[in-house]
């Protein structure tokens, strides 16, 4: 996974690819450095018809390019967990 928040249009955020979007919503979501600090949390999120996670951004700030790892855990319509996800995603500018 490789995303360039560049503002040129393509590929500007971390987005997340599920087919039914209506039903879910996001209960975590974080990005962590390479040395395991926490950048971001998103906690008890609607999922956005865009679909986006992340800008690139800590505290309206740009982060270097670098590997990120990530953290998400999605609900379904019953507020039931969904098995999390992990994983990571490099950043390129």
């Amino acid at each position: 996974n490789i995303f360039s928040p560049n503002n040129d249009g393509q590929n500007d955020y971390l987005t997340l690819s599920v087919s039914d979007l209506s039903a879910m919503k996001i209960k975590t979501f974080s990005v962590f450095s390479r040395s395991g600090e926490r950048l971001i949390t998103l906690g008890d999120a609607t999922i956005l018809s865009n679909n986006y996670l992340w800008d690139g951004r800590v505290d309206n700030r740009e982060v270097s390019p670098g590997t990120y790892a990530y953290y998400l855990e999605v609900t379904d319509e019953t507020d039931q967990s969904i098995c999390p996800i992990y994983g990571d995603v490099t950043l390129i500018r």
